[in-house]
């Protein structure tokens, strides 16, 4: 396909939601109560996030997703703000749902827990996505936390227009061997990736079966990250990128995304550079609170200097 920045066009139909981040010293044991240090309530969802990021570094996009007719999608609004009116343009109100929220717990080494409560976004159907947006870009990325159903139709109708198709594992759960199949690039983490083996019955230790011209990259943490295809049975380490620090990991993986994708189209289709890039962008983002990446730009996550070793 035609990588070309200025051609290339991405649509993301995802999540959002609202976050409720509290900042705690540790994670406790079952029947505890405890109190936080900190609380911030900001807009998030894994399609957001990788929105905004995407956004942020300039790659054109169009975003589609679903909010209910509440305070919390009023709230959404004003919190994005004039600025981002055009990703706002792309929600789809559900007038009997809720809009989703999560709750975040982040202890004060920046891991997190998360508790998601999909509601619009799991009404978000395939006849609220207007055929145009699919004509109109090159590559589509999904996460899960829309319907399988929903993925699924969306995946089958890009690769209908010949468009390139990227898929974000998570959250585990249920998921359509169709679907990992309709997939060019399979985005996941450990857990995920033991998941996925499950659900697809794939024996443990054993590579998830790729097709020609598909790729799965693994995302390991402060182990780097893995390239898996179907050429080759070594698959190709990229050693993790020194964060100047860790406050926050949460979102961690939707900056990882929008990266990769960015330099993707930037570099014409050069995985490993976006796999770094990606690694960059993530890097820069657990150093701040919150699910997604503060404002910045490609010129300055690509001229960041980070040593290579562990976050």
């Amino acid at each position: 396909m035609d990588f070309s920045p200025t051609s290339s066009k991405v649509l993301v139909i995802g999540s959002v939601n609202m976050d409720t981040l509290l900042y705690i010293d540790s994670f406790q044991a079952a029947n505890s109560t405890i109190s936080a240090k900190d609380t911030i309530i900001l807009p998030g969802g894994k399609g957001l996030n990788l929105a905004r990021c995407l956004r942020s570094l300039g790659t054109r996009l169009e975003f589609i997703a679903a909010v209910g007719e509440d305070a919390e999608s009023e709230a959404l609004r004003r919190l994005l703000g004039e600025g981002e009116a055009d990703l706002q343009g792309g929600f789809v109100v559900k007038k009997d749902q809720p809009t989703g929220s999560a709750l975040i717990l982040v202890n004060a080494v920046g891991e997190n827990e998360i508790v998601v409560s999909p509601g619009a976004n799991r009404a978000l159907g395939f006849e609220d996505v207007p055929d145009s947006a699919f004509s109109d870009a090159t590559i589509l990325v999904m996460c899960l936390e829309t319907s399988i159903d929903l993925a699924l139709k969306c995946f089958q109708r890009m690769k209908e227009l010949k468009g390139l198709t990227v898929l974000n594992v998570s959250p585990s759960g249920r998921i359509d061997p169709l679907l990992v199949e309709l997939s060019d690039f399979i985005i996941l983490n450990k857990t995920e990736l033991s998941d996925l083996r499950t659900q697809l019955k794939v024996p443990d230790g054993s590579p998830i079966p790729l097709r020609a011209n598909q790729t799965l990259v693994l995302t390991k943490g402060k182990e780097g990250v893995e390239i898996h295809t179907s050429a080759s049975q070594t698959p190709l380490h990229f050693p993790s990128f020194k964060a100047p620090s860790v406050v926050d990991t949460t979102g961690a993986g939707d900056s990882f995304l929008a990266g990769f994708i960015s330099e993707l189209i930037k570099s014409k289709g050069e995985v490993k550079r976006a796999v770094e890039f990606g690694q960059k962008t993530a890097a820069y983002k657990i150093a701040f609170k919150g699910a997604c990446i503060p404002p910045t730009s490609y010129a300055y996550i690509d001229a960041l200097s980070l040593d290579k070793g562990t976050l």
